[in-house]
């Protein structure tokens, strides 16, 4: 940037192959004078005239390098030697003449660091070669060196490679203010001020992704890494919105960047986009995760509510049944609004008031029901499944149940019911009382699963757990769904049933089926099932046989399996 705005028309960065050592030079008007030096070289901070630079605005840039190595400054008849860590704590430097004057300025770089040349300068954004910076590129982002200065108007050269595109060679969109390449594609937005890279934001900010180079002066902090207060930025800032509302009024589809940008201009901003061009655009989602238009939320029941993320089950069942519209959090999400049921009511209601159109004559008259007491009406609600609308691991599982199934209900003093997987938000299992017993698929899924890392972490659902609620169904004699209470005749039976001395050989023969089904369907077993296994086997051999007393010698081998 300095030697920019010393208009220099090259700028040179050489490496050396001593470690830590880098020289950077430029053809600018240099330092003219000792009375230059002393008025911008000795004092940081001297106040800028306007129109003297087009970087310059601080006028600290030079304490930057001098705190990272020690420096030596040519330029004109005069020498500079700066070393901050050997002026026991006192900023000085050591001035000299130059027999010869020297063109521009050029900077002699020895870092305090002593590292490789080229790790550090990958570290500090800066690159050696151009062929290892394009493949090192993605590690470092926007603080590689091509990128920080890739726009800027004179040519950067690292060892003779230029690694900046000038931009006015580039067949651009532009105005006054600056040069636009704007692509619906791009997940992000990235600023240049004058060809120097600034900040990047999310696509979703402006509805748009791509590049903007500035052809005036943004204002920047003192760390060039964001805007503030500029009068350009806001015009630039505004033409890129108005490129949005134009781009949404001929789109046929919209990217997900769009939708956010949309949602948010529609509940915060007084945009001139009318909601007739916005009829037939899909850009609400709903509890399907399926994009919706704006008719979508213009039900004839009037009567919406916020989905809690739990019972989904239901939150489906209301869906189709067309009693309620269910917004999802995900609308909230996208339109930048913290979730809660109260932020979903005034969400949907100023959504109405800028979607309607003439078929609502009154958009802000609607019904808002709490989900929760919309759960409680329909809390039964359960959906038996076949075995293979299940995943493997639930099969599995539920496979073994059913080779206990049969002494369950013996030990239960009850007819065998059949064993089916099923899917309910308010019942780990239910049955009919008569002829079967369904379980739900979350709990056939997860079996012998950790909920964490450490054996002192919750357990999922287990083996045993199956075996209890097998055992509980059974003590049913009539249905379990819905308002279904547990009379002490019921607590009794099932008292019984867990004394009885053949639950042991339920759970013992549970177990040894669920293995067997993972060995024969050839399945990665769950962390707690396989380190119980493991463990089984490091052991047998130590384990005295029945009748004798001797140790078994020979070690038990498991046969491994892909």
């Amino acid at each position: 940037m300095n030697a920019i705005d010393a208009r220099a028309t090259e700028i040179r960065i050489e490496t050396s192959k001593e470690h830590g050592r880098l020289t950077i030079s430029d053809n600018g008007k240099g330092f003219a004078d000792l009375t230059e030096i002393q008025e911008f070289f000795e004092t940081f901070g001297t106040p800028h005239h306007e129109g003297d630079a087009k970087f310059g605005r601080f006028r600290i840039g030079r304490g930057q390098v001098m705190g990272y190595a020690k420096t030596r400054w040519l330029s004109g008849k005069y020498e500079m030697l700066v070393d901050i860590q050997d002026a026991a704590g006192e900023f000085g430097y050591e001035l000299r003449s130059l027999s010869q004057a020297r063109l521009g300025c050029t900077i002699e770089v020895e870092l305090y660091e002593k590292r490789d040349i080229l790790e550090v300068m990958l570290l500090y954004g800066k690159h050696v070669d151009l062929s290892e910076a394009n493949t090192l590129l993605p590690l470092y982002g926007d603080n590689h060196l091509s990128q920080l200065v890739r726009y800027v108007s004179v040519p950067i050269l690292i060892d003779g490679v230029q690694i900046n595109q000038l931009v006015e060679h580039l067949d651009w969109d532009f105005d006054e203010l600056a040069f636009y390449k704007l692509d619906r594609d791009f997940h992000d937005l990235r600023i240049y001020n004058q060809g120097v890279f600034v900040e990047s934001f999310p696509a979703a900010r402006f509805g748009i992704g791509g590049v903007v180079v500035s052809r005036v002066t943004l204002h920047v902090n003192a760390a060039r890494n964001a805007i503030v207060k500029c009068e350009h930025w806001r015009k630039i800032a505004g033409r890129l919105i108005e490129r949005f509302t134009v781009q949404v009024e001929k789109a046929r589809k919209l990217r997900p960047p769009e939708i956010q940008r949309l949602l948010r201009d529609l509940v915060f901003e007084d945009r001139s986009m009318s909601a007739k061009s916005l009829e037939k655009l899909r850009f609400l989602p709903d509890i399907f995760g399926v994009y919706q238009d704006r008719r979508w939320l213009f039900p004839e029941h009037r009567r919406f509510t916020c989905f809690d993320r739990k019972k989904r089950m239901i939150a489906e069942r209301v869906t189709n049944l067309g009693i309620v519209t269910v917004i999802d959090p995900v609308l909230l999400h996208l339109a930048g609004i913290e979730v809660s049921n109260n932020n979903a009511h005034w969400l949907v209601q100023q959504l109405r008031l800028r979607l309607a159109l003439n078929e609502d004559s009154d958009p802000g008259r609607m019904q808002w029901i709490d989900f929760e007491t919309l759960a409680q009406e329909f809390s039964d609600t359960a959906t038996v499944f076949d075995d293979d609308q299940m995943d493997r691991r639930a099969q599995v599982a539920i496979e073994a149940l059913r080779s206990i199934n049969k002494f369950a209900a013996n030990i239960c003093g009850s007819q065998t019911r059949k064993l089916v997987g099923g899917a309910s938000d308010s019942m780990d299992a239910w049955t009919d009382g008569v002829s079967y017993i369904a379980i739900e698929h979350r709990q056939l899924e997860t079996v012998g699963q950790l909920a964490g890392y450490r054996w002192t972490s919750e357990y999922r659902p287990g083996l045993f757990r199956l075996v209890y609620l097998l055992i509980h169904e059974y003590g049913h004699k009539s249905s379990s769904q819905g308002d279904h209470c547990h009379d002490p005749e019921f607590y009794v039976r099932f008292h019984n049933t867990i004394l009885h001395p053949g639950v042991h050989l339920l759970m013992e023969n549970l177990y040894k089926a669920h293995v067997k089904s993972l060995i024969k369907q050839r399945m990665r077993a769950p962390t707690a099932t396989g380190s119980f296994v493991r463990w089984c086997a490091s052991v047998a051999p130590k384990l005295r046989s029945r009748g004798s007393d001797e140790v078994r010698a020979a070690p038990l081998r498991i046969k491994p399996t892909a």
